[in-house]
């Protein structure tokens, strides 16, 4: 792989003239087509919460809040009893993600058409609170179980402090509450049969520090995604799969990608012995593409997932690639790295405060950037709007023929 080193001083002017040009800029990103309005009358099985966040958190109490919530608008749930029963049945010890054969059983002996999976990536109960939730809804289908809805919050206590530090939250159950109510709302919204929302944009501050890109999507076309692990560099334990998620819900919402639920490749990579120990190796692409009939196959490393802060707020770095079936090649690949007080000038207004939150925007800004690209047609156009990546221009030097 090519490589480029640049200048304290020539990475300050890169950014001075990305920013001048993202004001001048008048391109516009296609806007994604519109998610398919769901069934009102799923019912749904609700998996134990999965606790990536390495500390002791109330799992069951912010299961059976989401359970009410859902309840309370009408939605249909499996009960507790019935659910343990299966679960205990068919040994089912994993709960970060449904199989095939789960899926299939849940639908023929209980009725499931859909399955609420929720992981809590970060919980803070002491000093100012935090929490982060994902929760994504999988269908029971009896070909490839897929996502329906996805979203997931990032909240610290003292997201908005306002006016002398009236709007800080140090009670750690009225922040439960908000997160909850984040997730809630938008699956009360989707279950009444109103379309699931839109990606949203991408922020300029986000954007992939180094990028390559070799034009593939076709207008119109929605493609399978298979998201294969992140390989984890950082000192955060789960920090791999908490990107990996980030993206999941990124690249669902963009209304382009039909995602494979992570349970399902983590099914497939079992049932052929592959141990991917720091990526996806040729033969680990052949298991993806042909056993689930993937179009692209998403993976990556996670270099730093650091949500303690500092002063310039949490810091997330990684890199991602998406190799495609036809070539087996990667069709794109970038660099990302961030802090929480990156593009803050004036009284801490955008300030990230949790490495969840900022995950997701630099997540956002990468798929945004990849679906943009994709509507370039020629190298004058790409000129043109080099600004959508930021640093493409320097990329083009760094990388001329791809990686």
């Amino acid at each position: 792989m090519s490589s480029i080193n640049f200048s304290k001083s020539g990475w300050a002017l890169a950014a001075a003239c990305v920013i001048f040009c993202a004001g001048c800029s008048t391109y516009r990103q296609p806007a994604p087509p519109r998610a398919p309005v769901p069934d009102k009358n799923l019912r749904l099985a609700v998996l134990p919460i999965v606790n990536m966040s390495g500390k002791a958190a109330p799992l069951k109490e912010l299961r059976l809040a989401l359970i009410q919530r859902v309840l309370r608008t009408g939605g249909r749930v499996l009960e507790d009893d019935g659910l343990e029963r299966f679960m205990a049945r068919h040994r089912v010890r994993y709960t970060g993600g449904i199989d095939t054969a789960t899926a299939q059983a849940l639908k023929d002996e209980a009725g499931i058409d859909a399955v609420l999976v929720t992981s809590l990536e970060r919980y803070v109960d002491a000093g100012l609170p935090a929490i982060a939730l994902t929760s994504r809804l999988v269908s029971t289908d009896n070909m490839l179980p897929r996502i329906l809805w996805m979203e997931s919050c990032s909240l610290a206590g003292d997201d908005s402090p306002g006016l002398l530090g009236l709007g800080l939250i140090s009670d750690i159950g009225r922040l439960r509450e908000k997160a909850i109510d984040r997730l809630a709302r938008p699956l009360a919204g989707f279950l009444s049969g109103q379309a699931a929302g839109g990606p949203g944009r991408g922020e300029w501050r986000f954007h992939p520090r180094l990028a390559y890109y070799s034009r593939f999507m076709v207008p119109g076309r929605k493609y399978r995604v298979a998201v294969a692990p992140f390989f984890n560099m950082s000192p955060t334990s789960e920090a791999d799969e908490i990107v990996a998620l980030q993206f999941i819900g990124q690249m669902f919402k963009s209304g382009v990608f039909d995602i494979i639920d992570p349970g399902v490749v983590r099914e497939k990579l079992l049932k052929a012995r592959v141990i991917m120990r720091e990526g996806v190796s040729a033969s680990d692409e052949d298991v993806l593409f042909n056993t689930m009939d993937a179009d692209l196959i998403l993976t990556g490393k996670v270099l730093n997932y650091d949500d303690a802060g500092g002063g310039a707020g949490p810091g997330v770095e990684f890199n991602v690639m998406v190799f495609e079936r036809k070539s087996k090649k990667a069709i794109w690949a970038s660099w990302s790295g961030n802090h929480g007080a990156d593009g803050v000038f004036f009284f801490d207004w955008g300030w990230v405060n949790t490495a969840g939150a900022l995950t997701s925007r630099m997540a956002k800004t990468v798929v945004r950037d990849m679906l943009s690209l994709g509507s370039i047609k020629d190298a004058r156009q790409l000129q043109e709007n080099t600004v959508t990546t930021g640093t493409w221009a320097f990329m083009q030097k760094a990388f001329p023929t791809g990686w």
